[in-house]
């Protein structure tokens, strides 16, 4: 006799569908959060070169700087400012029209970039690392890459103001002459010897108040590595900034 070739039962099937949608549910989220942080990360570097180059707009370009004037500089130089959000969101540039150093652009899908987030609160970080790391006597370069103080003091950033730590990098210099600087920067981990950076630098004075108006100045440097406690890590050479 021929032996019948056994099939799957009712509940068998019912059993192997019921796992498959278990997987897929535990897999869609970890899909759709992939997802989400691209789209963040990329959102939030168009604002950070829209915001570049409204600072550089704002010193360097022409009178009088407005909203139109900022709105028309990010689209000559990096494209329609309405789509800088790859999820559709609404991109709002905003220009105070009493004091125009006070401006910003931001996503109604992904809030502000790092960098400019960061600008927004350059004294705090300041205190933070005075407090922290150089005291009453200590002077020099403090680097956010750095592997003793700095990348911990990156991290504690990061979650104060809730900020993706890959996107950005900061460093702190205390004066012989006792002023701070405190420059701002995109994420430089992953970057070669020489390369270029740009940011925004913030002065202060012995009392730690700020010099100049509240959205820094531009500038732009280069990438140095140096070796600390057999550690290698990329940091800016202030001796490259312009």
């Amino acid at each position: 006799m021929k032996r019948r070739k056994k099939g799957f039962t009712l509940i068998e099937l019912i059993v192997v569908v019921a796992i498959l949608v278990l997987l897929m549910l535990m897999l869609v989220p970890k899909v759709t959060g992939f997802t989400k942080t691209a789209s963040d990360t990329v959102c939030h570097a168009n604002q950070a070169n829209a915001y570049k180059i409204m600072v550089m707009e704002y010193t360097l370009g022409e009178k009088p700087f407005n909203e139109e004037s900022a709105k028309k500089a990010i689209d000559e130089k990096l494209g329609d400012h309405e789509k800088l959000c790859p999820t559709g969101g609404t991109i709002t540039v905003l220009v105070d029209p009493v004091d125009p150093s006070k401006f910003s652009i931001t996503c109604s899908n992904h809030g502000g970039s790092e960098q400019q987030i960061l600008g927004n609160y350059s004294k705090d970080m300041l205190e933070m690392a005075v407090n922290g790391f150089y005291g009453s006597n200590k002077t020099g370069q403090l680097d956010s890459t750095g592997p003793n103080f700095g990348k911990g003091f990156k991290q504690t950033i990061a979650k104060k103001y809730g900020l993706n730590a890959d996107n950005f990098d900061f460093t702190v210099m205390k004066n012989n002459n006792g002023t701070y600087s405190v420059y701002i920067f995109d994420g430089i981990s992953d970057m070669k010897v020489g390369d270029s950076v740009q940011g925004v630098v913030y002065e202060y004075d012995k009392d730690r108040n700020l010099i100049g108006n509240s959205t820094g100045k531009t500038f732009t440097g280069s990438i140095k590595s140096k070796k600390v406690d057999s550690t290698t890590f990329n940091y800016l050479d202030l001796g490259s900034v312009k």
